[in-house]
């Protein structure tokens, strides 16, 4: 597990995302040094066939979730570990492998409210 380094970072749920996905440019942050990122053999790819080049880290992130609610923002669910692969100029994706594996996803499609998820855990 990672150090007890806290950075903040906002990402986006993505069902698409088989691993979660972060920014290379925060690994430090987290306690990661370019030594202990080692590349992905084939890489990753993306939305609409892209294909980008991807590292790994053995140290598994453990990461709290904040909720901002009207009353301000509090911790919200369960303590999530995470092995994300990280990418040059990429945003936060949460992906299956990891994240989902904590919560129970639920999708909706709506004629009036469009598409809407619900993360229960």
């Amino acid at each position: 597990m990672c150090g007890s380094r806290a950075t903040r970072l906002v990402g986006m749920v993505d069902s698409g995302a088989d691993s979660t996905l972060l920014p290379k440019d925060i690994a430090p942050l987290l306690g990661i040094d370019d030594a202990e990122l080692n590349p992905t053999p084939r890489g990753s790819g993306g939305a609409g066939g892209t294909s980008f080049p991807t590292w790994t880290t053995p140290k598994v992130l453990d990461v709290g979730i904040v909720a901002f609610l009207p009353d301000g923002p509090q911790a919200w669910g369960p303590r999530v570990r995470l092995q994300p692969q990280f990418a040059e100029n990429t945003t936060t994706l949460l992906g299956r492998a990891d994240f989902f594996s904590y919560f129970t996803v639920i999708f909706e499609q709506s004629a009036t409210r469009g598409s809407v998820f619900h993360l229960d855990h």
